[in-house]
C-alpha cells in the first residue's frame, strides 16, 4: 500500500522529510498554486479571494487531482487558517 499525500500548499524542506519519514510507502506530491482556478470557480467570492493569491488561476482541474497525486483516490486535506 502507498500513502500518496498531495499538498496544495509549499512546505519548507524540513516538513517534507518529517512527512515522508512517517513510513516508506509515503509518497509527497507538491502542487501549490495548481488547482486555484478551480478553487476560484467552485469556493464563495470571500473565501477563495483569502485563500487565493491575487493572479493566480492554476492549471489543475477536477480531472487532474489524480493525475497530479499519481492515483485517482480519494482527497483529503487540511488548509491552513487565515492569519
Amino acid at each position: 500500500m502507498t500513502l500518496n499525500i498531495l499538498s496544495l500548499t509549499p512546505l519548507p524542506q524540513t516538513i517534507q522529510e518529517q512527512i515522508q519519514a512517517v513510513h516508506p510507502s509515503a509518497s509527497l506530491t507538491l502542487a501549490p498554486g495548481w488547482f486555484d482556478g478551480e478553487i476560484r470557480d467552485t469556493w464563495p467570492a470571500f473565501t477563495s479571494n483569502r485563500y487565493v493569491a491575487k493572479g493566480s488561476n492554476g492549471n489543475g482541474t477536477r480531472g487532474r487531482a489524480g493525475c497530479v497525486a499519481g492515483d485517482g483516490g480519494d482527497r483529503r486535506g487540511r488548509l491552513p487558517l487565515p492569519a
